[in-house]
């Protein structure tokens, strides 16, 4: 009899931490499997008592680096047990049952949880004589670092009617006749076969994924530390079964750590504005990661652009619930509104659902209409797989028949998202959970491949959802991380060519190349990654965001996908004015309709032909910094984009710098002089002066009153004579008249008790001191901070004064 090493043998029962106290009332015992009779009543057959040892161990053929992991002595299959080891060589976790097992091909679920997250892909081998079934959880295909993984695995139900008895029959068509009949689940409370101590393993050699699993993944957000992942549950007593099966208001202790596992601490929603928080728990430790070299935020982008020009297909999203989400909340989270149709329907009506589609005039169809077929809105009968089978596909022939006049229609059968075991489930009331909605999953690739035509493809998104199936923060949805990237990936679809093809996962057929190769390929490159420096500074400055605290390409980089993202524009021309200033002949005009593009290109050529200094002080005029500028290509982009984009030259003389020659505007310019006493108590207690936030040791010497009248020069008459264009919250105020008028308000200011209050809140705030200190030497810096909660909201209320 051959023996594994093992991490840590398990020689004593282990305390759950995780039950409800010991006086605690299970109705049905917990350790009794469930099944429905013929009348649809629960009824109980008993199952192995807790505290059994497992079964008898058994010879397997094992590999030399082979060790077993500890079972968990309170597991309902118990006595079917008899070992679970790590196959490092192979890549898998086998699990091996005894020969007479109670349960001997059960429905098992395992996830790994480390540097990534995977869900192990199942294969039942054929058990030798005198030997029990071996389940073995394949990982080989999934995409993980080497490292130190934790291991759970639990057993979902007794007997696998899905995806394994379809690979044991090896015949659809009886499959699909068995169906799953009245079957439950394992109590979930004692369903982990795998004890919670002693269940690691190290993975020694990456792998790079395949199929879907290399489209994408979720990786461990740095910073947090190294612990397990174990299955979030709701067991029927937390419940108000009377109400729905509503968590219990309030809640029991013992269910607190078993329902509202995931904690994302200071995490806000939406995509691309997680800050990792101290009290980060479950599933937001982890963040997704696309297989491919153009940024998230770039695809999106593309979306955008296309989205505007009116170039993308009409998009239906056929369903409930889950596809209403993506229309209502994702899309405009993406700045995507409109890119979707909302298609309402429950259930699989083939003569209703298609005279809808064709009354939209949709050109692309993503339909998700698999969770109300086998939930408790069935009261009891959940659909079979044979009536899923036959209504699915006569739905898709029906709307193949409305589309057949467009030549690139296309019809998407997504994955089913996979539902937790929610407080319903766990009482057999509800079957939306992974073993009967992936075998759904299966039937759209059947329908798919019976069809053969291009114009329906099988979509594989469980590299997106499968390790999150038991996150969903209201027992019914996917979590909020998820739905952005399903909402653009049929309009991702619709870019890619008609000869390529969807994925699908390893486990349901055969794996292909994803769909939109040119996306994942290592030679992809982001456009804006692609551009210049100077050019990506010119649109962001067009944007009215000042450059100059990014010193590296990539943060100019990031900078203007974001701005893409977010929708900004350039700020809006204003009618130019041919003056004494000398305007320049080539600079837009209100009435130039061309392309930006156009008029960009003739500015460059335009401005190529002027000296360093020309453009220096044409771009100073026009209130746009160059204190980040170092080469003339720069001088240059600058210009052109500000000519194109309508910054307006200045008025005021007395902003203007000369060569050799220094304004003094005010006492507090230039050389000072000594000062009384009495003189240098009052300026300590000015807002203004001093230790003030605009003056001496508040803002290291920026020049006391000369330091609020610049800032009120550029918040105010600077920025509505040009600046920023309009970009600051405090354009259009006018009528300052220069340094000379900045200096007047500031003294005039000065007497106003809540200006003082509002410039001693600044002081306190080193945030809000370095925003003050850039807006003071570059007024495009406004736009830069007037959505900042603190720092917008201050200048909003200095603003009052003015």
């Amino acid at each position: 009899m051959e023996s594994l090493p093992s991490q840590q043998p398990q020689q004593m029962i282990e305390i759950r931490h995780d039950e409800p106290p010991l006086n605690y009332d299970l109705s049905p015992s917990m350790y009794d499997a469930r099944t429905l009779d013929s009348s649809g009543n629960l009824g109980h057959v008993k199952q192995s008592q807790p505290f059994d040892q497992p079964g008898e161990s058994i010879t397997a053929p094992l590999s030399q680096d082979s060790f077993e992991i500890p079972i968990d002595m309170q597991t309902t299959i118990l006595k079917d047990l008899s070992k679970i080891w790590h196959d490092p060589e192979k890549g898998s976790i086998c699990v091996q049952l005894i020969e007479n097992a109670r349960c001997p091909h059960p429905a098992l679920l395992g996830r790994l949880s480390g540097p990534a997250l995977a869900i192990l892909d199942w294969n039942e081998q054929k058990a030798e004589e005198h030997t029990g079934t071996v389940l073995c959880g394949d990982y080989s295909n999934k995409w993980l670092d080497a490292g130190e993984y934790f291991v759970e695995i639990i057993v979902l139900f007794c007997e696998d009617f899905g995806l394994g008895a379809m690979e044991r029959t090896d015949n659809e068509t009886a499959w699909l006749g068995a169906g799953f009949g009245t079957n439950c689940v394992e109590d979930a409370m004692h369903n982990r076969i795998t004890a919670k101590e002693g269940n690691k393993i190290q993975i020694t050699s990456s792998t790079e994924g395949k199929g879907s699993y290399h489209l994408g993944r979720w990786v461990r957000r740095q910073g947090i530390p190294l612990r397990p992942l174990f299955t979030r549950y709701q067991p029927v007593k937390c419940c108000v079964q009377s109400g729905g099966y509503r968590p219990l208001n309030p809640l029991p202790q013992w269910c607190e750590p078993l329902t509202n596992r995931d904690k994302p601490g200071n995490a806000t929603r939406g995509l691309w504005k997680f800050k990792t928080g101290t009290e980060v728990v479950g599933l937001p430790e982890y963040q997704f990661q696309w297989g491919m070299n153009i940024s998230e935020i770039s695809l999106v982008n593309r979306l955008r652009r296309r989205l505007h020009d009116k170039s993308l297909p009409k998009i239906c999203a056929v369903g409930d619930s889950h596809s209403r989400l993506m229309e209502e909340r994702s899309l405009p989270q993406l700045n995507l509104t409109g890119m979707f149709e909302f298609v309402q329907h429950y259930w699989i009506a083939p003569n209703k659902i298609a005279p809808k589609i064709f009354n939209r005039k949709c050109d692309k169809v993503f339909i998700q209409i698999g969770q109300w077929p086998p939930s408790w809105y069935t009261k009891g009968n959940p659909t079979s797989f044979a009536k899923y089978y036959k209504k699915m596909k006569e739905h898709v022939q029906n709307t193949l028949k409305v589309l057949e006049t467009k030549p690139d229609a296309k019809i998407y059968l997504p994955t089913i998202d996979q539902g937790p075991l929610t407080g319903r489930v766990n009482a057999c009331n509800d079957w939306r959970i992974p073993t009967v909605l992936d075998a759904y999953s299966f039937v759209n690739q059947m329908i798919k491949r019976e069809l053969n035509t291009s114009k329906v493809e099988y979509i594989d998104t469980n590299f997106i959802i499968y390790t999150h199936w038991d996150g969903h923060p209201d027992w019914a949805h996917l979590m909020e991380d998820m739905l952005p990237r399903l909402s653009f990936l049929p309009a991702l679809l619709s870019l890619c060519s008609s000869s390529t093809h969807a994925f699908t996962p390893a486990r349901l057929g055969t794996v292909t190349r994803p769909i939109c190769t040119q996306l994942f390929d290592a030679t992809s490159v982001s456009e804006v990654a692609s551009m210049r420096a100077g050019e990506i500074k010119a649109e962001l400055e067009s944007y009215g965001i000042s450059t100059a605290s990014f010193l590296e390409k990539s943060e100019l980089v990031d900078a203007l996908e974001k701005a893409r993202l977010e929708g900004l524009k350039p700020k809006k021309k204003k009618k130019r004015r041919n003056d004494d200033t000398g305007a320049s002949p080539s600079s837009s005009s209100e009435s130039d309709d061309r392309p930006r593009e156009e008029r960009l290109t003739e500015e460059l050529e335009n401005c190529r032909q002027m000296k360093a200094s020309e453009l220096k002080k044409e771009l100073e005029e026009r209130g746009v910094s160059t204190r980040s500028f170092f080469e003339k290509s720069e001088f240059v982009q600058a210009l052109a984009a500000a000519r194109v984009d309508g910054v307006e030259k200045k008025n005021e003389e007395s902003y203007a710098e000369y060569a050799d020659v220094e304004v003094l505007t005010d006492d507090n310019s230039g050389p000072r002089t000594k000062q009384s006493p009495q003189s240098q108590q009052q300026q300590g207690r000015s807002p203004f002066g001093g230790a003030s936030p605009f003056g001496g040791a508040g803002m290291g010497g920026m020049g006391g009153m000369g330091g609020i009248a610049d800032m009120l020069k550029n918040m105010g008459g600077g920025a509505a004579g040009g600046g920023a264009a309009g970009a600051n919250p405090f354009g259009g105020m006018g009528g300052m008249g220069g340094m000379g008028d900045a200096m007047g308000k500031a003294q005039e200011m000065m007497k106003n008790p809540k200006v003082m209050e509002i410039m001693a809140k600044a002081q306190s705030n080193p945030k809000i001191m370095k925003a003050m200190q850039e807006c003071m030497s570059n007024p495009a810096a406004f736009a830069k901070y007037q959505n900042d909660p603190e720092v917008g909201e201050l200048m909003r209320e200095l603003q009052k004064y003015m």
